[in-house]
């Protein structure tokens, strides 16, 4: 995944009784905004922090055509 001009590169957010674990973010490129925020992270009740386990096998996803997209929100 390649994303541009975005102003907060992820924000993940667990349950403090059961938090978000064994997530995995790999081959992704994050070209951020001249207007990032300063936390361009944000990730509450997640665990991780350990090198991800990637499978052998080629998965079906990675056939997928890839098409440009953009989101342009619509500010008052």
């Amino acid at each position: 995944m390649v994303v541009e001009n975005v102003t907060m590169a992820a924000r993940l957010e667990g349950i403090s009784s059961d938090p978000f674990m064994g997530i995995c973010i790999s081959n992704v490129t994050i070209g951020m905004s001249q207007f990032a925020k300063k936390l361009i992270w944000n990730c509450d009740d997640v665990e991780g922090g350990k090198a991800c386990d990637f499978l052998e096998e080629k998965l079906p996803v990675e056939d997928v055509k890839v098409h440009m997209c953009y989101y342009k929100p619509n500010y008052i």
